[in-house]
């Protein structure tokens, strides 16, 4: 019976710490203390409009679109990740003999004090192996910088109905060739 004391007491502290980050409104998950919801500006970052673009039913690729600014220094953003993807990639549309294909790059430079805008037709950040649980409405998505900075913001998630969008095709993700 001794031996079930310790179990006990630890059991308690558990289901407490659980308790103490359980929402008691309904404004949402609360956020870790370094995930800022979005807008955010953390360091000499700031990021604004970003959310998330599910995949269509059946796919298991989406999309993130965000505005970011680097304020007093130029940057670059080389990497992402996210709570909902396996797999990030930072890309850009070009053309090909006339045909919009996206093809991903190393990373996007910010200029100083200059906004960029990851949108559709344009920059943005794929993410692969999507798997968005049921009743989710924001992800988390941790952008790593060239200086060393990285910035957590949560994106809501919206649209995906199916419709052609401005990627260029039906399943609104264009051609990966």
């Amino acid at each position: 019976m001794r031996a079930l004391g310790p179990i006990i007491v630890m059991s308690l502290a558990a289901i407490n710490a659980c308790q103490a980050q359980t929402p008691t409104s309904g404004a949402g998950p609360q956020l870790a203390e370094d995930i800022q919801a979005v807008p955010a500006k953390i360091g000499k970052i700031s990021v604004t409009q970003a959310y998330v673009k599910p995949p269509f039913p059946g796919r298991n690729v989406a999309a993130a679109f965000l505005d970011i600014q680097s304020q007093g220094a130029p940057d670059r953003l080389i990497a992402a990740t996210s709570d909902i993807s396996s797999n990030m990639e930072i890309h850009t549309h070009i053309e090909d003999n006339g045909v919009m294909k996206m093809r991903r790059i190393e990373g996007v430079d910010l200029p100083a004090d200059t906004p960029q805008k990851l949108q559709p037709g344009g920059y943005h950040l794929m993410m692969f192996d999507t798997l968005i649980p049921e009743g989710q409405t924001q992800a988390e998505l941790v952008l790593r910088f060239e200086s060393g900075q990285t910035v957590r913001v949560m994106a809501p998630i919206s649209g995906g109905d199916g419709a052609p969008d401005s990627h260029g095709s039906s399943d609104g993700y264009g051609s990966h060739n």
